[in-house]
Formats: C-alpha cells, sequence, structure tokens
C-alpha cells in the first residue's frame, strides 16, 4: 500500500488517499511529524498509528477548547471526550491536562460550592446534587460545602426578607415559602429556625 495523493481540505487539514481510496483526514502538524508524502509506501500498523496520533491530537485540541469556555471534572471532560476519543485516548488527555494544572477536581469543588452558596443562595442539599450531578467524588463535594462555612439560618433570613417577607401573613404563605425553601436545597430545620427567628 501507498499514499497515493494528499488534497487540502480546509484549514490545517488534508484528505489522505491510500491506493486511490480516501483514508482519514489529517492535520498538517501529523503529516509533517510522520513525514507523509505522495508514493510513502505504509502498512496496516503504521496507518492505525497515524490515525492513533490524529485521534490523540483532536482530543487534545477538544479538551483545550473545553477548558477554555469553563472549569470541568474530570469525569465530565472525560465523557466529552469519549464522544469522538477511544477511552484509552481520552484518559491519556485527562491525565494530560490533569498534570498541566488545567484540571483539578478539588479547585472546581471549591469554587462550584462558593458559587452555588454565596451567589445562588443555594442550600447544601441542592449544591451537594448539582456539583454529583457534574461528576464531582462525594468526599471532595462534602469538604467543598464544609469550607464554605456558611450560616444558612442567616441566608434564609436574607432571602425571606428580599423576596418571601408577605408569605410570613398566613399559613398558606408559610407553606410555600417552606417549599420554595426546600427547593433551594435547605433543611427543614434550618428553615424552621430561620422562620422562627425572623418573626
Amino acid at each position: 500500500m501507498k499514499i497515493t495523493d494528499i488534497v487540502k481540505a480546509k484549514g490545517s487539514r488534508y484528505t489522505v488517499f491510500v491506493d486511490d481510496e480516501y483514508w482519514y483526514i489529517l492535520d498538517l502538524e501529523i503529516i509533517m511529524a510522520n513525514a507523509l508524502k505522495i508514493s510513502t509506501e505504509v502498512d496496516e500498523d503504521f496507518l492505525e498509528d497515524i490515525m492513533m496520533q490524529a485521534e490523540r491530537r483532536k482530543a487534545r485540541e477538544r479538551a483545550y477548547y473545553l477548558l477554555g469556555y469553563r472549569d470541568h471534572s474530570k469525569k465530565e471532560l472525560y465523557d466529552k471526550l469519549l464522544k469522538s476519543a477511544r477511552p484509552e485516548i481520552a484518559m491519556d488527555i485527562i491525565n494530560m491536562v490533569e498534570e498541566q494544572g488545567l484540571l483539578n477536581d478539588e479547585d472546581y469543588a471549591g469554587k462550584l460550592a462558593r458559587y452555588y452558596m454565596l451567589s445562588k443562595k443555594w442550600g447544601a442539599k441542592k449544591a451537594y446534587y448539582e456539583m454529583l450531578k457534574r461528576g464531582i467524588d462525594k468526599e471532595l463535594i462534602l469538604s467543598a460545602i464544609d469550607e464554605c462555612d456558611v450560616d444558612f439560618t442567616e441566608q434564609i433570613k436574607a432571602i425571606i426578607d428580599k423576596k418571601y417577607y408577605d408569605c410570613l401573613e398566613d399559613y398558606k404563605g408559610k407553606q410555600k415559602l417552606i417549599a420554595a425553601l426546600m427547593r433551594l436545597g435547605y433543611s427543614y430545620d434550618d428553615i424552621k429556625t430561620a422562620i422562627s427567628e425572623y418573626n
């Protein structure tokens, strides 16, 4: 087998033909690194190796793009890379970006906990489940929540003051308030204490 044509596709990508048939689209970086040119003799093992290099490069660029957009947990990033890369390549890229300091579940958990609980004013329960959905380890989540050191009673009172003051006037209003605060992830005990102190 041999490479019979290399045709420019888009940007720095080229379509490679082997024995006059379409084989793969490669970035110029891969072509140059492997000294590929028309008439280069190839075999199945060599082509498989080139394909792995191309897939790895694509996964690496995808990871950089996703991490440039926002932070991710290891599991989030791995799951996204799996859509276009083999598991072993996805894991290699995860390890690489982690070593580069671009991926850190502990830091990410801390940022999310502060965002959910201090900025969005969520209770611990809702923050916990949202962080769990992002693939963060349970222990890291609990530690991050604990480090936020939120006084939930005071936070609930501030929420009542801002949004639910009128709900305290009757039983129906109180039930509506309790339901709303529980949806925000506050515990019933904290809600009861906050309402009692507010009154």
